[in-house]
């Protein structure tokens, strides 16, 4: 059905001849687009464009990327999105008595505990750079004043997995606390 498949099939120099019909409905998709008043099923922005692509449907994929491993980095505009500038996943984990429990969060796979105070992450699925990744760690319900320390990033099976430990900022031991991770870039 229009408009993912043709309204009417044309050949060069054949019949049928264009019909007004199909020119006003083209316009009027080009003019929905543009105004933003006609859906799309999902965009890709590749730099290049005129590529044939996959969306993924009821998304924004963008395939450029600025980060760098030496100075400057590339320059981002303001406004600008890049996949490596993206929340990659997120999560909310309480704890009680050493035992987790998963909240909510975007693109995770599971949340392990290896230990007292020491945690791992594994997301849905990877970046490109694991070195490129930053993670920021807010540890919460807990009484005591908690400090986080990432130890790895990892990808493996196409899954990026963040480790770290949470530390009792007055002891120095590891400490047990529900956390909030968020992790961008890659």
């Amino acid at each position: 059905m229009w408009p993912s498949s043709p309204l009417t099939s044309y050949l060069a120099g054949g019949t049928p001849a264009i019909k007004a019909f199909d020119l006003n409905a083209f316009q009027s998709a080009i003019n929905g687009i543009i105004n933003a008043t006609y859906s799309l099923l999902g965009v890709v922005i590749d730099g290049t464009g005129g590529n044939v692509v996959t969306p993924v449907a009821g998304a924004m994929q963008v395939t450029s990327s600025r980060s760098g491993a030496t100075f400057p980095t590339t320059a981002v505009p303001w406004g600008a999105a890049f996949k490596d500038a993206l929340l990659l996943g997120s999560a909310q984990v309480t704890e009680a008595a050493g035992a987790l429990t998963f909240t909510g969060g975007y693109n995770v796979d599971d949340v392990t505990r290896n230990g007292q105070g020491d945690y791992s992450v594994r997301l849905g699925s990877a970046p490109t750079n694991a070195d490129r990744c930053s993670a920021s760690i807010v540890p919460f319900f807990t009484a005591a004043f908690v400090c986080p320390k990432v130890t790895s990033f990892a990808i493996a099976a196409n899954k990026l997995t963040v480790s770290f430990f949470l530390f009792d900022s007055a002891t120095q031991a590891l400490a047990d606390a529900g956390f909030l991770l968020t992790v961008y870039g890659g």
